[in-house]
């Protein structure tokens, strides 16, 4: 996912994890063409909506989850079949059922 390398882009220029999905595509969209395909991104929009469920990835708020990983930092909104696409705070991307997310992600 473009996606998680673009949050632990935001991470690394700003020393903390995005507060909301807000201030993630806020930022986002204020990268140059140059920044964006260092990521293999052309467009900003785009890459910040999910192909298989067509909405926003949603940020998961900052969890208390210990050296500052989290196993869900970015996911679908709604996702398919019941399962949604998530990245971690460590880069890795995997599908999580949504009863599992929804116990990592409050308020889902």
């Amino acid at each position: 996912m473009k996606v998680a390398s673009l949050y632990a882009s935001y991470r690394q220029a700003n020393r903390k994890p995005p507060a909301n999905t807000k201030e993630f595509a806020a930022w986002a969209k204020t990268l140059k063409a140059d920044q964006l395909s260092k990521f293999g991104i052309t467009d900003v929009n785009e890459a910040l909506v999910s192909p298989r469920d067509g909405e926003p990835y949603e940020v998961a708020p900052v969890s208390n989850e210990r050296m500052g990983m989290s196993r869900v930092v970015i996911y679908e909104k709604t996702g398919v079949g019941g399962k949604h696409m998530t990245a971690s705070s460590m880069g890795t991307s995997s599908e999580m059922a949504h009863e599992e997310l929804a116990k990592l992600v409050p308020n889902l």
